[in-house]
């Protein structure tokens, strides 16, 4: 199966959604012929310790915590630089693959959206981008439209309630009631604590 160039991740866990990137990028750079990532190969290897000279990282740094366009290449850790990584010589030889993590997607400003998208729409050969979030609504919709979304949210909603330990005997008690309204609404009232 063919990979996407471009990959989305939105998460509310930021270890969650960086294993999966390594692991992404893992899978686009291995050369294992057997179910990649092999995890065994030097690509894959050099990925899991942090070595692999083919993966550029982009995340906010700057006292805003934005991703800024910045003023050229030499500028480092912003949005004009990233890109131009991707234009250079591999390190790791022809066919490696060059892989851009971007850490915070949705702190990217407006500017550097827009300067990314020219990458995104026409992304120069052998290049992956995969981007992790929080919060996907920040990014504009052009930029969502070119990535392939993988949704990580655990949705881990919890209700606190005052009374949710008397819950069942009151339902029990309410379905008793035997239609009188009376102790219905006693019941009711009791369990919302009203």
């Amino acid at each position: 199966s063919r990979l996407a160039h471009a990959y989305l991740l939105y998460c509310d866990d930021t270890l969650i959604s960086k294993e999966l990137s390594l692991i992404i990028a893992a899978l686009i750079a291995c050369k294992s012929e057997d179910k990649p990532p092999c995890m065994k190969c030097k690509n894959c290897l050099s990925i899991a310790n942090d070595t692999y000279h083919d993966i550029y990282k982009l995340e906010p740094l700057s006292k805003s915590r934005r991703i800024l366009i910045g003023d050229g290449e030499n500028e480092s850790n912003t949005m004009r630089w990233f890109q131009s990584r991707f234009y250079y010589t591999s390190l790791s030889g022809s066919e490696s693959n060059k892989i851009g993590l971007i850490s915070a997607a949705d702190r990217i400003n407006i500017q550097a959206q827009n300067a990314f998208l020219k990458t995104l729409e026409e992304p120069p050969p052998n290049s992956n981008f995969i981007l992790t979030t929080e919060n996907p609504k920040a990014l504009l919709p052009t930029v969502l439209s070119r990535c392939q979304k993988i949704s990580l949210l655990t949705n881990k909603v919890k209700y606190n309630l005052s009374s949710s330990g008397r819950l069942f005997s009151s339902l029990g008690n309410l379905v008793s009631a035997e239609k009188n309204i009376f102790n219905a609404s006693n019941e009711i009232a009791t369990l919302c604590d009203i």
